[in-house]
């Protein structure tokens, strides 16, 4: 399963982006029964609403990690499955959506 997640850099560590339209970064990672594996980090660029749509339109996950209270009226319009987590870092967030560190 493809899994995309805005994110911000602190230091080495990813964490979820409070807004996953308003977003510096968006990680991209496989999840599969033995694990998960970071694929690629893709720089937001454009304008708000057209960063998420375009990282949407190429990567084509199928679902997208936000933070408990994000919005997510355009992820829904853009038909993409939501999960929301309550924790910080991605990599807790992954193993919240059933993957297991490598």
């Amino acid at each position: 399963m493809k899994v995309l997640v805005p994110a911000v850099r602190v230091n080495d560590s990813l964490l979820l982006a409070p807004s996953a339209d308003v977003c510096p970064l968006y990680a991209v990672y496989e999840l599969e029964e033995g694990g998960f594996k970071l694929v690629g980090v893709v720089a937001s660029r454009g304008s708000v609403s057209s960063a998420l749509r375009k990282v949407v339109e190429s990567e084509r996950p199928d679902v997208v990690i936000v933070p408990e209270t994000a919005e997510v009226e355009e992820l829904e319009m853009l038909g993409v499955r939501v999960c929301r987590s309550r924790e910080l870092e991605v990599e807790k967030a992954l193993r919240e959506l059933g993957g297991h560190a490598p």
